[in-house]
């Protein structure tokens, strides 16, 4: 009788882990690691975080601060991010901001959903932002290098009108 009790114990452990691990999908800096087309959400977060300020004097390879007062203007002005909204529903998209993109401008996609859980792939930018539910803000940054019209749509099965989910952008 105890060893069935233990036995029954140790599955009904077994199932919870399971099951607790299945009911939420693994994550990597908002995107899902088998997916095939990488995401480029939080593009610094991997970014390498210098050591914190200890006191002491610096490393021989790092020049000390300079004392000259005399700046030299930048070469070329700061790049301009262009934002683009976009609003996925039951079944496709909505631009919900007029930008035009012109090629060489460096991007802010935001893409949130009105009803439903959707996903945004754009694979000519390398763009898998998934899964996207209501109340959700995902966004990936991007340069735009290359001109013409591209694809984006929904990479998350939503329903019966799942294939309709398509929308472009074009750059100039």
């Amino acid at each position: 009788m105890k060893k069935t009790t233990l036995m029954i114990l140790i599955l009904l452990i077994a199932a919870a882990v399971i099951v607790a691990g299945c009911t939420q999908a693994p994550t990597l800096n908002g995107q899902n690691p088998g997916a095939n087309i990488p995401s480029v959400a939080d593009a610094g977060a991997n970014a390498a975080t210098p050591p914190a300020d200890t006191g002491t004097t610096p490393p021989a390879n790092i020049p000390p601060p300079s004392t000259d007062n005399t700046s030299t203007p930048p070469t070329t002005p700061p790049a301009t991010v262009k934002e683009l909204k976009i609003e996925a529903y039951n079944f496709g998209f909505r631009v919900l901001n007029d930008v035009k993109i012109n090629k060489g401008d460096t991007v802010k996609l935001t893409v949130t959903s009105a009803e439903g859980t959707h996903g945004f792939a754009m694979p000519d930018f390398n763009i898998n932002l998934a899964p996207i539910a209501p109340g959700d803000v995902k966004t990936a940054t991007f340069v735009a290098d290359k001109s013409g019209t591209f694809t984006y749509f929904c990479n998350v099965p939503c329903g019966p009108g799942h294939s309709s989910m398509r929308g472009t952008l074009t750059v100039v």
